[in-house]
């Protein structure tokens, strides 16, 4: 369905892609993960065309993937839905009009659009919403729309970027849960970028970890989490050289992790999540595992961003 072959990207010194080769079967849920910096978002962003890369080819079924103005390429581009962390919903537009987007985009009959988009926000369970903003929906709500809008197109292929990162565990649960449902019913291929083994785990068929802009290993994921290599240890880290924190924060301050990692250039590990509270008292709970040289410096960082931590014992972290 996908073939990767040799592809490389380079942003200046840096080589985020090293002559990554990787085949991706037809109606497969496929996950991507490795740590901050891996290339798993750069290598989601190739796939559909919105970051070039400097050598090598991508081709979903059959067509290869460019980003110059090829009208084949433009044809397949075409037939791949993305599915963001931020959900990148237009808050001017309700739900059925957010789903209709892509399709009015690209000048389809109101008939047809009418029945496409009411045909999906049923599939997201999302009838009740239909005439909804976005401000006035849950963060659940908003990845259903986002994902009904993304499958507006019949795409062969949905591609989605830690889609369920800045969700509570239930929710992101159902987004899976969803996710999986979809894939059953439609056939369709998934590719799943996150940070969370656990996401890996439930939802995936097949799976591959990126290091440093390498392929470290790639297979069905029973058989990499049964014989446990060398990538999937290195992944899962070792405890005794990492420090663990308790965070909690504010429905709103959501994307708080994935801004640290940036500006830090670190990655960590999510023990837990609980979600505390209902309405605007809402907050969320982490228990998080950073390495400890980086300890001072997150400590420092989220406490500027007034976000409330403290460093936790590792036994009461092993006991989560």
């Amino acid at each position: 369905m996908i073939q990767i072959e040799n592809l490389s990207k380079r942003y200046g010194e840096l080589e985020v892609l090293n002559t990554m080769s990787l085949h991706i079967q037809k109606g497969s849920i496929f996950g991507i993960i490795g740590q901050s910096g891996a290339g798993k978002s750069t290598l989601l962003r190739c796939i559909n065309g919105l970051e070039t890369f400097d050598s090598g080819r991508i081709l979903v079924d059959g067509i290869q993937i460019s980003t110059g103005n090829d009208r084949q390429a433009r044809e397949a581009r075409r037939e791949i839905g993305m599915v963001f962390q931020n959900f990148s919903l237009l808050d001017r537009l309700n739900v059925y009009d957010n789903v209709a987007f892509p399709m009015k985009s690209w000048g389809y009959k109101k008939k047809e659009i009418d029945e496409r988009v009411r045909e999906l926000i049923g599939l997201v369970d999302l009838n009740d919403k239909i005439s909804a903003f976005p401000p006035y929906l849950s963060g659940g709500q908003k990845q259903r729309v986002a994902i009904a809008r993304a499958l507006t197109m019949q795409p062969k292929v949905l591609l989605c970027d830690e889609a369920t990162s800045a969700l509570d565990p239930r929710t992101a649960e159902s987004i899976l849960n969803l996710l999986k449902e979809i894939n059953e019913k439609t056939g369709i291929t998934i590719i799943v970028v996150a940070h969370q083994l656990s996401v890996i785990r439930n939802i995936c068929t097949h799976m591959a970890i990126l290091e440093d802009g390498h392929l470290a290993c790639h297979g069905a994921t029973t058989e990499i989490f049964m014989q446990a290599p060398a990538a999937l240890r290195r992944l899962q880290g070792n405890r005794e050289n990492h420090a663990n924190l308790s965070v909690l924060f504010c429905e709103q301050d959501q994307f708080v992790f994935s801004r640290m990692v940036r500006d830090l250039e670190t990655d960590f590990d999510i023990m837990d999540i609980q979600h505390l509270g209902m309405g605007k008292e809402a907050q969320i709970h982490y228990s998080i595992r950073v390495p400890e040289e980086k300890l001072d410096t997150c400590l420092s960082w989220l406490r500027k961003k007034g976000i409330y931590c403290q460093t936790v014992e590792k036994e009461g972290a092993d006991s989560v």
